[in-house]
């Protein structure tokens, strides 16, 4: 397999949050540039690019109190590609995403929460909730979690699995350290009432410094191509498990994630179906002037032959004040 290195000399600003007290109403966001060069093997590319710690972004959130524990509560947030200005996806692509990231609207109180939407789905949550970085620079995990056919993220394009248009998400209120996500996402493809759907859950255990969470989800992939190189619906199956312990000096973590397709592709002669496992072991640690993570991740891969791969990562922060760090890291895939 090819070897890919990525290193990064990274400069970010984290900007914090306005509060707009009459109305209830938070302005918030991210700006995160950063200069890398990367290696594919063969040549060297060096740019400015946004979001290594973080994915840059504007949102808008807020909630109005409806009386008896009851609220209601919105969220609405953009990405942003700030170093060129641009929203996330570039317009390039033909999407008319305005708020790409979040947009939903829900109720709040003592059952818990319901939101309907674009939302982050509960198996996504359980990945980046966990990894040390978010599955950022410095993130051996994410190094296998974008939404392509050969991660554990999903599929192409409409068929990745970190968020769900039209979406209704319920989130239970801690019920003895036990919290309860679940999420249906309507495909809403003209023709058919299960194409692009979506559905998934989650169970996180928290306990004192443990945290521990396990979710599982399938979802009538649509963009799936068969061995004629022809599109059809076919299903993705993912569930992953993810468990922490802060032992203050450091905190480790430990996850696995599979994700399963039933279509199959072809590779010269052979066939070979959607299958990729992940395993990742990662910990964070505070240092001085900051913190310091690393990880590594193994992918144990069916889509392709000789698809299997080893990642590694590394990240240092150095923070200046509580909403501003400057960051450095490197991450090779082998």
């Amino acid at each position: 397999m090819k070897k890919h290195v990525l290193a990064a000399a990274v400069v970010a600003a984290l900007c914090g949050a306005g509060v707009a007290q009459a109305s209830n109403v938070e302005i918030y966001g991210i700006i995160d540039n950063y200069v890398e060069a990367y290696n594919n093997g063969s040549n060297t590319t060096g740019r400015l690019s946004s979001g290594g710690a973080a994915g840059s972004r504007l949102g808008f959130r807020g909630s109005e109190d409806l009386g008896n524990g009851l609220s209601a509560v919105f969220n609405l947030e953009m990405g942003l590609l700030t170093d060129q200005g641009k929203s996330t996806p570039d317009n390039a692509t033909g999407s008319s995403y305005l708020f790409q990231r979040v947009s939903s609207v829900g109720l709040k109180g003592g059952f818990g929460s319901v939101n309907f939407g674009r939302q982050y789905t509960p198996t996504f949550t359980a990945l980046v909730s966990m990894d040390p970085t978010g599955l950022a620079l410095g993130s051996a995990l994410g190094t296998f979690c974008p939404p392509v056919d050969r991660a554990v993220n999903g599929g192409q394009g409409a068929d990745g699995l970190t968020r769900s248009d039209n979406s209704i998400l319920y989130t239970s209120p801690n019920m003895g350290g036990v919290i309860v996500s679940g999420m249906v996402g309507l495909g809403e493809r003209d023709g058919s009432n299960t194409d692009g759907n979506y559905y998934g859950a989650s169970v996180r255990y928290v306990a004192g410094d443990l945290n521990a969470i396990v979710a599982a989800s399938a979802h009538k992939a649509s963009n799936h191509k068969g061995v004629a190189n022809l599109p059809y619906s076919g299903n993705d199956y993912q569930a992953s498990l993810s468990v922490s312990y802060d032992l203050k000096w450091i905190k480790p973590v430990a996850q696995l994630a599979f994700k399963k397709g039933d279509d199959i592709s072809r590779q010269g002669t052979n066939y070979h179906s959607e299958n990729v496992f992940v395993g990742a072991l990662s910990f964070s640690a505070p240092v001085p002037g900051g913190n310091l993570i690393g990880s590594v991740a193994y992918a144990k891969n069916d889509t392709t032959d000789d698809a299997d791969a080893f990642s590694a990562g590394i990240r240092y922060d150095y923070v200046l004040s509580k909403r501003t760090f400057i960051y450095a890291g490197a991450m090779g895939v082998w």
